[in-house]
């Protein structure tokens, strides 16, 4: 079981998997300490802090993603900011943990309980669930290929480098904890050999050009401690002014787009459980509690 691990590498990879849906910060926080010079590489950092987190067997963990937006499209969200907050802990086996939904005007929270096999959503006072979870489209040896070449740390070190160009620095401390902090930008040649590697499509010269605009508006941070190697912090933003989104072919629906996503991580090593719900109903039905609920 390697779910939060997993959880881990889906933080690193978000960036990768954004640019394909579709320079590095500075950093105040950040130090000018000299003994940058003896920072480990970006790969290892980020391939030695899953082993740790791994090693600690649980993390308690808070994600903020605050997405704003202006123009047409933006319309449906009442001109305001989406907001979402997950808040929980997960571990080797286990994830238990609270959202909160701001959309439209409107909040709504769940709470989402899950392990490998199993998924199981609270909302509106209602349980949803499903005790033989599959991801759609993939077959187990696809599944099994991408968790051995993302979701161990020797295949995050080896895919590292394959997703980002960037550079180690002193961190900030973090919990009393001094890190070493992860500063960079997309490698658009080696996200187009892994979808290539993957099978995926070719991507034609027009959405090239486009991955290449976006790649230099995403500013990505990752911090993990110098001693003990566990993650600390990650966050993601991506701000898109009326020249990017023109670029991007989006100036029609919106004339600006700021992404904003940021992960702490604390509290390592606790016991994570807790108890199936004893009655639930179809996954698929809360799809429609939650339009209802908007309306």
């Amino acid at each position: 079981m390697r779910r939060l691990g997993l959880f881990l590498a889906f933080c690193i990879l978000t960036v990768a998997l954004v640019a394909g849906c579709g320079g590095a910060a500075t950093s105040e926080s950040s130090s000018s300490d000299p003994s940058s010079a003896n920072a480990p590489s970006g790969a290892d950092l980020a391939a030695d802090a899953f082993a740790a987190v791994e090693e600690a067997g649980s993390a308690h963990f808070v994600v903020d993603t605050t997405v704003k937006a202006s123009g047409p499209a933006a319309a449906m969200t009442g001109d305001a900011p989406v907001r979402l907050h997950l808040q929980g802990d997960a571990s080797s086996d286990e994830l238990a943990m609270d959202v909160k939904l701001d959309f439209a005007g409107q909040s709504f929270a769940a709470v989402v309980l899950a392990n490998r096999q199993e998924l199981f959503i609270r909302f509106l006072n209602r349980w949803y669930g499903d005790r033989d979870l599959k991801l759609p489209g993939q077959s187990e040896k696809e599944r099994d290929r991408i968790e051995q070449d993302f979701g161990t740390p020797e295949g995050l070190r080896a895919r590292f480098d394959d997703i980002f160009t960037g550079t180690v620095l002193a961190g900030p401390v973090l919990d009393g904890v001094s890190t070493w902090e992860f500063r960079g930008a997309l490698n658009v040649e080696g996200i187009l050999a892994l979808v290539d590697e993957y099978g995926g499509d070719a991507m034609a010269p027009s959405e090239r050009a486009k991955l290449e605009s976006l790649a230099e508006l995403v500013h990505f941070r990752f911090t993990a401690g110098r001693d003990d190697h566990l993650p600390r912090s990650y966050s993601m933003d991506v701000d898109l002014g009326a020249g990017d989104l023109d670029q991007l072919g989006q100036s029609d629906s919106l004339d600006s787009v700021d992404l904003h996503i940021a992960v702490r991580l604390s509290d390592f090593g606790k016991d994570v459980s807790y108890e199936r719900p004893a009655e639930y109903e179809p996954l698929e039905k809360l799809f429609e509690s939650f339009f209802s609920g908007i309306g």
